[in-house]
C-alpha cells in the first residue's frame, strides 16, 4: 500500500527575527525623516523625497517578508521531502531522504538529543521545526547526498510516525514516551 502524507508547519518568529524586522522599519523611518529634512535644502531632492521614503518602507516590508517561513513535510512511501516556503510565495526543496537511511531518529529532548546536537561530526544542522519550544519535535541523523552527516529537526504528525515505524523498526531507535505510543496505536 502506498503512503502519501503532507503537513505544513509555520515557523515561529525568533527574537532575532523580530529585532531585525523592527530595526528595518526604524531604519526606514529614520532615513525618511532625514530625506524630508534635507528636501528643503536642495530643489532636486524635493522631487525624489516621497518616492525615496516609499522605497525605504517597501525595502523594510520586503526584509520582513523573508522571515515568514513555513515548512512542508511530504512523505511518499519511505521518502521524506522537506520544502521551505517563504511568504507563501516562494517554495524551495530543502532535502529528500529515504527513511531507510536514518542512522538515528527520536524525540528532540533530553540528554541523548543534546549529545547529538553538540556532536562535531555532524556537518549540517537543519531546523525545520516550528521552533525550539514547539511540541512533538523529533530529530533524524543521516548522511546526505554529499556523504556529509546531517541533523534534521522537524515536527512530524502521528501518521508520519506510523509511516516511519515499520520501514526501519530494527535500525531506528524510537524514543517515544507513553503518550506518543498511545497516539500511534490509536488509543488516545
Amino acid at each position: 500500500m502506498d503512503t502519501y502524507l503532507e503537513y505544513i508547519i509555520k515557523q515561529k518568529y525568533s527574537l532575532k527575527a523580530v529585532l531585525i524586522c523592527l530595526g528595518a522599519y526604524i531604519l526606514a523611518g529614520i532615513l525618511s525623516f532625514i530625506t524630508f529634512s534635507v528636501m528643503f535644502l536642495h530643489p532636486l531632492i524635493l522631487r525624489f523625497s516621497l518616492p525615496l521614503a516609499i522605497a525605504y518602507f517597501i525595502g523594510a516590508w520586503w526584509i520582513t517578508q523573508r522571515f515568514n517561513i513555513e515548512y512542508e513535510y511530504i512523505v511518499t512511501n519511505d521518502e521524506l521531502d522537506v520544502d521551505k516556503i517563504m511568504s507563501k510565495k516562494t517554495r524551495k526543496r530543502m532535502l529528500t531522504i529515504s527513511v531507510k537511511n536514518f542512522d538515528m531518529f527520536g524525540k528532540a529532548e533530553g540528554e541523548e538529543f543534546e549529545k547529538v546536537l553538540n556532536d562535531n561530526e555532524i556537518a549540517i544542522k537543519f531546523d525545520a521545526s516550528a521552533g525550539k519550544n514547539s511540541e512533538r519535535r523529533y530529530f533524524a541523523v543521516f548522511n546526505n547526498k554529499q556523504e556529509q552527516k546531517m541533523l534534521l529537526i522537524f515536527n512530524p504528525t502521528t501518521k508520519m510516525l506510523e509511516a516511519f515505524r515499520p520501514k526501519k523498526y530494527h535500525l531506528i531507535s524510537f524514543r517515544m514516551d507513553w503518550l506518543d505510543l498511545l497516539a500511534v496505536q490509536g488509543t488516545l
